[in-house]
């Protein structure tokens, strides 16, 4: 059988899955259950936890009889979100539960991709909910051709419903290919588990797609229009804020270069005084725009390894794990060139100032942008050399030298300023 979403036609397996659930697992987790009260997303995790084996006997035990017997439908085709969207997600606790159960199979078997099966799972299940509600119907069989065709006589609506109707098209056209190749009592013994097709011609009649496409089109050009005349501020301004950080990387490499000749010595309490460009964001219209001029200015102290663990060496939390700023079992392992004189990239600022202050970049390093980590607590710069991070040497550094808590402040502009080696343009 083949599908619009296949990669290729797909052959069910002739298996009785009756005989499956004889065969002996190991017992459920009480939280994989679907029939024991719990938390969704716990179910859902300790669900797709099992093994494939006992995922398939889960859903096979909760499929009704006549779905088991049902032909050419390969369960374990079912992905594991479908399953667990039926067995403990929004579709847990509702009565069409098994038709979508069927769906499923039927799809799946059909070649059709797991992210579409959940996708048609959803939609229908949207459209359902709404018929149900609009037209007071207690059971889907009964809706008919009239509230068929009131649902989408609402151009309002069928734009909302754009999307669910397309895909519960596409499920229909599934399950009719099903069960036309049914045998009659195969067709007759699932029967109640069809859900009502779409209308002939519902979607070209009621969902005009290439006017929803020239409305979007047009939305699209009205977002751009606004654009098209600041196209000229915008690039000046990045030209402005690329200026801005060139002149403080200047203004960097001018202190590593007298620390380098001995007319600074770290720590060194150093002020970096500059002007920003910015525009008036405020304008009304673009002939309102023009230019801002603002001050700048940061407080900073410029160390390096070395002197910076000397100088927190008497505190607790680097007295403990440490001996001269390296973990003991680095120490003992040769890696001490971090505190090598010569290292070419060894100098960080200290920042002080307040942010209000502080050029445009060093926010985006204070935010935490630039550092990787699952928590807080373990946040460091990251181990790559590259766009706005320094060597491998100074990014792991800071993760065992700097507290946590300090480390976006302390080294921000080891991380924001570096130069690749051999390399006399800085990566900003």
């Amino acid at each position: 059988m083949r599908s619009a979403y296949t990669r290729g036609a797909v052959v069910s397996r002739l298996v009785d899955w009756n005989d499956l659930l004889e065969q002996p697992l190991p017992p459920l987790p009480p939280d994989a259950d679907p029939t024991r009260p719990g938390q969704v997303r716990r179910k859902a995790a300790a669900y797709r936890a099992l093994p494939r084996e006992q995922q398939l006997r889960v859903l096979l035990e909760w499929l009704p009889q006549p779905l088991r017997r049902a032909p050419r439908i390969d369960w374990d085709r079912i992905p594991s979100r479908s399953i667990t969207y039926l067995l403990y997600g929004r579709a847990n606790d509702r009565p069409d539960r098994a038709h979508l159960g069927l769906l499923a199979g039927v799809a799946a078997s059909n070649g059709v991709l797991g992210s579409t099966v959940y996708s048609q799972l959803t939609s229908i299940v949207t459209v359902w909910d709404h018929l149900r509600s609009a037209y007071q119907l207690e059971d889907l069989a009964e809706i008919g051709y009239e509230q068929w065709m009131d649902f989408g006589s609402d151009p309002n609506r069928m734009r909302r419903f754009a999307g669910p109707i397309h895909h519960y098209q596409a499920a229909s056209a599934h399950m009719r290919e099903y069960f036309q190749l049914l045998s009659v009592d195969a067709a007759q013994e699932l029967t109640s588990f069809r859900f009502p097709e779409l209308p002939t011609r519902f979607t070209e009649r009621f969902i005009p797609v290439t006017e929803f496409r020239r409305e979007a089109e047009e939305r699209r050009k009205a977002k751009t229009d606004v654009l098209v005349p600041l196209t000229t501020t915008l690039v000046a301004l990045i030209l402005e804020r690329k200026k801005s950080a060139q002149r403080f990387i200047e203004w960097f490499r001018a202190q590593v270069a007298a620390a380098d000749a001995g007319s600074i010595s770290a720590p060194a309490e150093l002020e970096y005084r500059d002007y920003e460009l910015d525009v008036n964001r405020d304008a009304q219209r673009v002939e309102d725009v023009h230019w801002i001029r603002q001050p700048v200015s940061i407080r900073c102290t410029l160390w390096d390894p070395r002197t910076y663990t000397g100088h927190h060496h008497h505190k607790r939390w680097i007295a403990k794990q440490f001996t001269r700023g390296i973990r003991r079992q680095k120490l003992l392992k040769g890696h001490d060139w971090i505190y090598d004189p010569g290292l070419r990239e060894r100098y960080f600022l200290e920042l002080h100032d307040s942010p209000s202050q502080e050029p445009w970049f060093l926010s985006i390093v204070r935010r935490g942008v630039l550092l990787g980590g699952n928590g807080k607590g373990s946040r460091s710069v990251s181990g790559h050399s590259g766009l706005a991070t320094p060597s491998h040497v100074m990014a792991y550094w800071p993760a065992g030298a700097v507290p946590a808590g300090n480390r976006t402040r302390s080294l921000v502009s080891g991380c924001a300023l570096r130069e690749r080696p051999g390399n006399p343009r800085a990566d900003k």
